[in-house]
């Protein structure tokens, strides 16, 4: 049976969606977190879910980081798909490849009560619902069944995921298909579905209104200086950079993210093809490069995903960055962020207490953080 160690899952929901008795159900520990939970009545202890779980597994697993073949700075050609994007506008363009080819994407969409979920889309007229980021851990549900189905069926199926979520499917299906191809993200860490809830009532009951639109990273005031921009049925809306929105402030400052991200075990590790990510810095060194509309960065780990990259080069600007350069400009690529020592109870107060006087209470952006942050900037780039 499978042993479920609370510091160290990662909610990808493998071992639910291999359970051939559907005896494991994904659900809220009390954080807004999902954890498997069995029910031993129709357990057969038949040790499926053991044998797809990466942290039961870890010891077994290559440690070693996944490799670096390729590396650029990129960004889409196309203005309006690069605006509405992150970043550069990457995903798009590999996704709508794979979609030309009859073939299916899943990545994180929000439905219709603002809850995110991994989704698959198999035309490019809903691809956009999995554009942008999405500051909340994506419930995976049977994506990994689902996906599983397509590739027996032999269509070319694109995943997008963090890098657990990866690692996750991976471990699932197995085995590599050759017309799988699997894309992660340099994630910061998952914030909690729960808190994001929390936020989403603040903001309609002083609002009073219906929410059309949110967008974690608008472009409004530049890619630098992204803002949360939450858009209202009568046409009004809600735009705050990320220090002032309570919400983007708890997640930047780590308050609300998932305990495994404090000590990932699957950054730079999850097996994909390809890694996208911001390409935060890239102006110090390619300022020819960089107009503050957003510039991705973009690895490829293995054949399939230079092959992917290389059918899309005519709609791309693309630059080649050494590996180091990146890894320089990139320490969240591999490195995880300390856990706040006030974290937990951070997490138990925002349940109870008024949203943004708790956000400021343990987030508030002070002089001295500000100047520690631009120190540590120039720091970085003299170093470079």
């Amino acid at each position: 049976m499978l042993t479920i160690d609370f510091e160290r899952c990662i909610g990808c929901g493998a071992c639910s969606n291999v359970c051939p008795n559907s005896c494991i159900t994904m659900e809220d520990e009390g954080e807004g977190f999902l954890y498997p939970k069995i029910n031993n009545e129709l357990c057969a202890e038949c040790k499926a879910c053991s044998e797809v779980c990466g942290i039961a597994r870890i010891n077994e697993m290559n440690t070693e980081s996944d490799p670096i073949l390729d590396c650029y700075g990129a960004y889409c050609k196309q203005d309006d798909i690069r605006d509405k994007s992150s970043s550069g506008g990457v995903f798009y363009t590999l996704a709508s490849r794979v979609l030309a080819e009859k073939g299916v994407v899943f990545g994180a969409a929000f439905d219709e009560s603002f809850q995110v979920f991994q989704t698959a889309v198999t035309d490019a007229e809903h691809l956009e619902k999995l554009m942008g980021s999405k500051y909340v851990q994506s419930r995976t549900e049977y994506t990994y069944r689902e996906a599983e189905g397509y590739l027996r069926e032999g269509k070319f199926v694109y995943y997008s995921g963090t890098p657990c979520q990866i690692a996750g499917l991976k471990h699932y299906l197995k085995k590599d298909y050759c017309n799988l191809i699997t894309q992660d993200v340099i994630c910061h860490g998952v914030p909690s579905p729960r808190v994001w809830n929390l936020y989403l009532q603040v903001l309609t009951r002083n609002e009073k209104k219906r929410i059309n639109r949110i967008s974690f990273r608008d472009k409004t005031h530049g890619w630098k200086r992204y803002c949360l921009k939450v858009e209202f049925g009568d046409g009004t809306r809600y735009l705050k950079r990320h220090g002032a929105d309570p919400m983007l402030n708890a997640f930047v400052k780590n308050m609300c993210l998932r305990s495994s991200c404090y000590h990932c075990e699957m950054k730079s590790k999850s097996g994909s093809d390809i890694t996208l990510g911001d390409f935060w810095g890239i102006e110090d060194s390619y300022p020819s490069f960089c107009d503050d509309r957003g510039v991705s960065a973009v690895l490829c780990h293995t054949a399939k995903g230079q092959r992917l990259l290389t059918a899309c080069a005519d709609e791309l600007e693309m630059m080649e960055i050494p590996a180091e350069t990146f890894l320089k400009l990139t320490p969240g690529y591999h490195s995880s962020h300390k856990q706040p020592e006030n974290r937990d109870s951070f997490m138990r107060e925002i349940q109870t207490n008024d949203f943004r006087t708790t956000v400021k209470k343990y987030c508030g952006n002070s002089f001295l953080n500000r100047l520690s942050k631009k120190c540590k900037h120039l720091l970085q780039k003299r170093n470079l």
